[in-house]
């Protein structure tokens, strides 16, 4: 049976998603619930809830839609923090048609510092090695 609001979706012209993904995307069980619970990992990195007033300084406006309930979730975490590499980041409120699927990379970029001391550190190797070629005096 064709669910309701993939019905609505195609008779607009568009192609159901979980937002990067096709909803008949082979990555989720069609034919099971959503599995939406982790039952063990590594924690990586802290989870910060915004309030509407941060959301909104941030440009996030749902006013467009008629959506000006006090119920918006938002969430911010360190990017940074996470290990260099791709990931799939799953958000769903409490069902498949409750949820999107954001697709990233992260990369590993190094610290400010350490950036710093590796160009003052190869500034002073090219330094050294100039000298030895052309002594002064």
């Amino acid at each position: 049976m064709t669910k309701p609001w993939k019905i609505y979706v195609q008779s607009a012209g568009k192609t159901s998603s979980l937002a990067d993904l096709p909803a008949s995307t082979s990555y989720f069980n069609q034919t099971q619930p959503v599995l939406n619970a982790i039952a063990a990992g590594n924690f990586v990195t802290g989870i910060s809830f915004l309030d509407s007033t941060q959301l909104n300084q941030l440009g996030l406006s749902f006013n467009q839609f008629g959506a000006t309930g006090s119920q918006t979730i938002g969430f911010s975490f360190d990017r940074t923090a996470l290990p260099a590499g791709n990931f799939i980041a799953n958000i769903f409120a409490e069902c498949a048609n409750d949820g999107m699927v954001l697709l990233g990379e992260t990369q590993s970029v190094p610290e400010p510092l350490t950036l710093l001391g590796s160009l003052v550190g190869a500034g002073l190797i090219g330094f050294h090695q100039r000298n030895k070629r052309n002594p002064i005096g």
